[in-house]
């Protein structure tokens, strides 16, 4: 397998050294020097870029991955990647701070154990403390939560506004995408 790494600071370098079987191919940072100091600690000499965006750009005629990478006011980041070309089932939510991280996997089904992992950062770095929960029962919370919705009897909070901005936002995201 190709590899492209985003964002190449220390967890970027754990990423590569981590790669196994797999060949490290590109490495693209806002800080170009980042880029080429990870790129000079792999064997496989990867292209250096300082724009992510050509590690996801292809001629295609379908869009066979979406990438979208959003900034609040305060430059809180969030960043989703919805792929056609997976060959596996696959669902993974995470969420970074700055002394850990969480990371939510499966869906059940296909998609494999419903899985929470807590990743805590020690003060210096190494392995992190773990834990993980697995959850492999059946999910109730469809039918639980829709119950729930309809003893209320009430229209949910989002409406056609709350579509619409949400719409925006998508075709900001073509609009930039042409850039």
């Amino acid at each position: 397998m190709r590899v492209g790494l985003v964002g190449c600071g220390l967890v970027g370098l754990r990423r590569a050294r981590a790669l196994g079987e797999s060949q490290l191919v590109a490495c693209a940072d806002i800080v170009r020097e980042r880029a080429e100091v990870l790129a000079r600690a792999v064997s496989s000499q990867p292209q250096v870029l300082s724009e992510w965006r050509a590690l996801v750009e292809r001629d295609m005629s379908v869009e066979d991955n979406g990438f979208l990478l959003l900034e609040t006011a305060a430059r809180q980041v969030a960043f989703l990647h919805a792929s056609w070309t997976e060959w596996k089932n696959l669902f993974s939510f995470e969420i970074f701070g700055h002394h850990g991280k969480l990371e939510v996997t499966g869906l059940g089904g296909s998609y494999g154990t419903e899985r929470l992992a807590h990743y805590a950062m020690r003060p210096e770095m190494g392995p992190p403390d773990t834990i993980i929960w697995e959850y492999p029962m059946p999910d109730g919370s469809w039918e639980a939560e829709f119950g729930a919705f309809v003893k209320l009897a009430r229209q949910p909070a989002a409406g056609l506004d709350d579509a619409r901005a949400a719409l925006r936002i998508v075709e900001r995201v073509y609009e930039g995408s042409s850039a």
